[in-house]
């Protein structure tokens, strides 16, 4: 992604997520209730698991500590992941405490949509995605310092976003601010840890 295609992405995404608030979140989420405890809902529930941080931070510590001086770089991959994961997190935590959105369950239960602002309660944290913006955080970057195996990455990080919406956890304006919030601290860490130097 080129830099000066980045603030209009944003905007992209923003207007997008806005309109999805109040046009497809929910109508996607009922669809996708209909699954519940199907073989559908059972095959998003393993992959959404992999947007935990500790499947991305793990093997990136892993890589970090293996090839911290053999390869530099490749220790410095690894280290960049888990920066970036974390920053995505962290991000993502201030804006849960802040909007405190319900989550599909809430509307389930009590027919509650919309913003429950300030609370932090696992029912009113549904935005943005932290396994979005995790996955992100992780994927995002490998494809930037992999750029051949760009499509690759952004493919996983896109199918494990996505599994919140179907497992229905997530809305889909959730996911979209989410991933944005992990692809941001990719490009960050990227840029900051001047990854692209240690490329041939």
């Amino acid at each position: 992604m080129r830099a000066k295609n980045i603030p209009i992405y944003y905007v992209v995404i923003a207007v997008l997520s806005l309109l999805s608030y109040f046009y497809a979140d929910l109508a996607l989420t009922l669809y996708f209730q209909q699954y519940k405890n199907t073989l559908v809902y059972d095959i998003f529930k393993i992959i959404t698991e992999f947007g935990r941080a500790e499947y991305q931070i793990i093997p990136a510590l892993l890589v970090y500590i293996v090839f911290r001086k053999s390869n530099p770089f490749v220790a410095k991959i690894g280290l960049a992941v888990i920066l970036s994961v974390a920053l995505a997190g962290l991000s993502i935590d201030v804006v849960k405490f802040l909007v405190g959105r319900y989550r599909p369950s809430m509307y389930f239960s009590d027919q509650l949509y919309g913003f429950a602002f300030f609370e932090y309660t696992y029912h009113k944290v549904s935005f943005p995605s932290g396994h979005s913006g995790t996955a992100f955080g992780a994927m995002g970057l490998l494809s930037l310092v992999f750029k051949r195996f760009r499509l690759f990455f952004l493919t996983i990080g896109s199918v494990v976003a996505f599994s919140r919406i179907p497992t229905l956890h997530h809305y889909i304006s959730d996911v979209l601010i989410g991933s944005t919030f992990g692809m941001a601290s990719s490009i960050f860490i990227y840029n900051r840890m001047k990854l692209f130097e240690g490329k041939k």
